[in-house]
């Protein structure tokens, strides 16, 4: 965490002088050390608190990189609800370790059958929503930014507010077929 700490307000640092790319890396720099160190620690790829500071402060720190020229400079805001989002994330997993238990030492745990088929529907639910929600927004939208040429922005144009959510929510898809 003091890691995390660190770099963080370095990041900030940079980015109040513009210096956003390196702001950026050096997020990514502390995701990729946070999720060794979890990787070392539980011996598990797949290490709850790892990834999430992978993807948490990965994500970020490629944000912070200003790689648009759409993205504006972050507010101190944002700076304190990313760091309090992180920050509590790790702080409750640890204050759940204590209450029920280390998961990583019994090794790997397995579902039950019935879990097992619960979270398989939720997978397929969780998928075709997000299929129905992409095909809603590209019908009422007229286009898939994927296939547009000559706008390089396509993307930042393709949402509807409230279905946009659940279109993007296909990127839980991976992580429940972890779990």
């Amino acid at each position: 965490m003091l890691i995390y700490t660190v770099c963080s307000l370095l990041a900030y640092a940079l980015s109040r002088m513009e210096h956003y790319a390196l702001s950026g890396f050096v997020l990514i720099l502390a995701a990729l050390y946070l999720y060794i160190k979890e990787y070392r620690y539980s011996k598990s790829l797949v290490n709850l608190r790892g990834i999430f500071a992978l993807a948490f402060i990965g994500g970020e720190g490629l944000a912070a990189m200003k790689l648009s020229y759409l993205a504006k400079p972050w507010g101190n805001s944002t700076w304190i609800c990313l760091a309090l989002a992180f920050g509590c994330f790790y702080i409750v997993f640890d204050i759940l370790k204590v209450v029920k238990g280390n998961p990583y030492l019994n090794g790997e745990r397995v579902l039950e059958r019935s879990n097992e088929d619960m979270m398989y529907a939720c997978i397929i639910i969780l998928a075709l929503t997000s299929l129905t929600a992409f095909n809603i927004e590209a019908i009422v939208l007229g286009f898939i930014p994927v296939f547009e040429k000559g706008v390089p922005h396509a993307y930042s144009y393709f949402h509807i507010s409230g279905v946009h959510y659940f279109t993007v929510s296909c990127i839980l898809v991976p992580a429940f077929s972890i779990v």
